[in-house]
């Protein structure tokens, strides 16, 4: 089991990290996946290898986060860095030097299961 970290937004869940062109909705047993052109660039979705890396990512980030249970696609290997996606520009995305959250794991798809 896999724990994701997603941002309430209305009535929905979308990914915490990213907006834009870069935003991912999720639903509760519904299958989601990064948009194509993201995932032509080598990257995947985000989730946490346990439960407690899972929280502390959801309390730094700050109110309105929700940790998920799920399952996932495959595992793929992260980028050598985290990268930002700038806003208001077409669809880039800034490499910089923070390590990626403890815990991280990229992977193909991901479908939540349940609040935890």
């Amino acid at each position: 089991m896999y724990y994701k970290v997603c941002a309430r937004e209305g009535t929905g869940l979308v990914s915490v990290m990213v907006r834009g062109h870069a935003k991912v909705s999720y639903g509760i047993g519904q299958v989601s996946t990064p948009p194509p052109w993201l995932e032509s660039w080598g990257y995947g979705l985000l989730v946490f290898a346990t439960l407690e890396q899972a929280r502390e990512w959801a309390r730094v980030q700050g109110d309105g986060c929700a940790v998920f249970a799920c399952t996932v696609g495959k595992v793929v290997p992260l980028p050598p860095h985290c990268c930002v996606f700038r806003a208001g520009f077409k669809r880039e995305l800034v490499p910089t030097l923070a390590p990626w959250p403890a815990g991280t794991v990229m992977v193909t798809s991901v479908t939540l299961k349940r609040e935890v």
